[in-house]
């Protein structure tokens, strides 16, 4: 249902200082949208239990609000004084269970943040703990938007590496983009591609131990 054909390329690099990078790029043949980010996993304490008590925090002042449907509404709120606020590291159990509706629409936590960045290139959006094993991992991206998922709707029963059964909430993702629904918010930074222009970008997820 797209306007033309989009080319895309998405590498793939293990680098020697202990870090994922993903790059893409795409290019189009007529005027189209296009909004690439990854949707994969991190269990910091090897899939031992659930990530409820990993610490993160998100270099975010400001998120998307949702519909019931967890569809962008088009405006931006401010996180201070919310329970998705995570300026400070703080643990992924502490406000799951909360009854605000920003918390209840989602199950969980599954929101669109606005990274705070002085300018292009990349920017530190996030960084997750698990305090047991010292493992840490930063996400540093050129994209201006982060979703935090706390995997509320994984199924039980499904097994990882090693055999390891996983469960709701058995992992996190940050999912770097630009902001979902973006062709229907004209606030929303555009993410349309044309002929002979090239979409670029990059994540890169950086692990050390602490």
């Amino acid at each position: 249902g797209f306007p033309g054909n989009l080319f895309v390329r998405v590498v793939y690099t293990l680098m020697e200082c202990n870090a994922w990078r993903l790059e893409y790029w795409a290019m189009t043949d007529a005027p189209t949208v296009v909004n690439l980010t990854n949707h994969a996993y991190f269990n910091l304490n090897g899939g031992k239990s659930d990530v409820l008590d990993h610490l993160v925090q998100i270099f975010s002042s400001s998120f998307l609000p949702t519909n019931p449907g967890l569809v962008p509404t088009g405006k931006v709120l401010p996180v201070e004084g919310t329970p998705i606020d995570f300026n400070a590291p703080r643990r992924i159990g502490e406000h799951i269970g909360s009854k605000s509706k920003i918390i209840v629409n989602a199950g969980g936590f599954d929101h669109c943040y606005m990274i705070d960045r002085s300018g292009p290139g990349l920017a530190l959006a996030a960084i997750a703990e698990d305090e047991e094993s010292g493992r840490q991992m930063e996400v540093w991206t050129t994209e201006p938007c982060l979703q935090f998922y706390s995997a509320n709707s994984l199924k039980a029963g499904i097994n990882g590496k090693g055999g390891v059964p996983y469960s709701p909430r058995y992992g996190l993702c940050f999912e770097t983009q630009h902001a979902p629904d973006a062709p229907n918010n004209v606030g929303f930074q555009s993410i349309r591609l044309d002929p002979g222009k090239v979409m670029q970008s990059t994540t890169i997820y950086q692990f050390y131990t602490v």
